[in-house]
């Protein structure tokens, strides 16, 4: 598990079991004061988020994350088609992108074009790595009309990564187009054969600069593992020097996340993307649908705050936190209280390397068994 400086996946926080109890409970005061009159004498946590969507529902102001639009929403991610590519031995390659994200600035102006590799592709997806390295098809991309029409680039660095939940191309665009909002990308070969569209959407002005930032993925819907953990868990960070956060949401979402966000929203700690993804089948299964769609939405993350974030947290489970004791990293002897956003240009100082040459800082990860009632010590 680790925490990202620019590109990496995750980190794994320590659970604090006495301070989630103190923040819910803070928490669902605060949602008491949001929502004043609305609120339940009787209700306890999720109950009261419930509740508070029933009154929703009867003032016509109820809504599920899919139909929820708000002032700092970035972008909406829709499912975008399968992109035939060519044939090599007989066989078509398809490229299966789940999301395109706009970047400008430091290290160059490009649509960053995700791609998954797992799921409803016979050709073997790595193997796309080599036709792009061994130039056996050609891919271009354009903007509107064919204009600024260039090769996309392949994948780089990450091909080496031992974990490789998705690959990336690179789409250059020009930089007087920076401050759009839209995008319409149109992919052709080498031979000029329109192959595709895409889009990719950006607010300017929500995402500032920030040293440490943190992504919340879908939340799993069961509610004691997800939900009730979700408040205090923000809290948390906020308190310990994470600046901002950007939250996805996905259509299988529960309606009370609206609730649980919208503060948030409000007082502009958190932006929000949507991928509007489909479950496909009678029944949601949520291991089906919630594993795959964690990984696109870390590959989301990692380039929406590309030049806006030093340190990103891509993947942060709402039952993981951090717990900073070793005060010998810090001038003084002592952990500070934004540890959580301090913490990583400190273990870089104290450990004799340059930051802009640390992708990542990297946890063990452990697992503690659940004690039995009257057995915790």
């Amino acid at each position: 598990k680790t925490l990202a400086q620019a590109t990496s996946t995750r980190a794994t926080y320590f659970p604090g079991m006495a301070l989630e109890t103190f923040l819910f409970s803070f928490v669902i005061f605060v949602f008491g004061l949001v929502h004043g009159g609305d609120t339940c004498d009787t209700c306890d946590g999720v109950e009261l988020l419930q509740h508070t969507n029933s009154v929703r529902e009867e003032s016509g102001t109820w809504a599920y994350p899919r139909d929820w639009k708000t002032h700092r929403d970035l972008a909406n991610v829709s499912g975008f088609q399968p992109i035939t590519w060519g044939n090599v031995a007989g066989n078509d390659v398809v490229l299966n992108f789940f999301s395109a994200v706009p970047v400008f600035g430091k290290g160059g102006n490009y649509i960053a074009l995700l791609h998954k590799i797992e799921g409803g592709n016979p050709f073997p997806q790595l193997r796309i790595l080599e036709i792009f390295a061994k130039g056996e098809l050609s891919l271009f991309c354009s903007g509107p009309k064919g204009s600024h029409r260039t090769k996309v680039r392949g994948p780089e660095n990450e091909t080496n990564a031992a974990y490789k939940p998705h690959f990336v191309f690179f789409c250059d665009w020009p930089e007087e187009e920076k401050d759009l909002e839209r995008f319409e990308i149109s992919f052709e070969d080498g031979n000029g054969n329109q192959l595709g569209t895409m889009v990719a959407e950006q607010k300017k002005g929500l995402l500032q600069q920030y040293r440490t930032v943190a992504c919340i993925r879908d939340v799993w819907p069961e509610e004691r593992t997800g939900l009730r953990k979700l408040p205090q868990w923000m809290e948390f960070h906020l308190q310990h020097g994470v600046e901002h956060f950007l939250i996805y949401t996905v259509n299988l979402d529960s309606q009370v996340l609206v609730d649980l966000y919208e503060p948030y929203i409000k007082s502009g700690v958190a932006t929000r993307v949507h991928f509007n993804e489909e479950v496909v089948g009678a029944t949601a299964d949520p291991e089906s649908f919630h594993g795959p769609i964690h990984a696109q939405l870390k590959g989301d993350c990692l380039y929406r705050f590309k030049n806006h974030a030093t340190w990103i947290f891509p993947a942060i489970d709402t039952d993981e936190f951090i717990n900073m004791k070793d005060g010998n990293l810090f001038e003084g002897g002592k952990v500070p209280e934004d540890y959580a956003g301090s913490s990583w240009d400190a273990i870089v100082k104290k450990s004799g390397l340059e930051r802009d040459r640390v992708h990542s800082i990297a946890f063990n990860v452990y697992r503690f068994a659940e004690a039995e009632a009257g057995q915790m010590e």
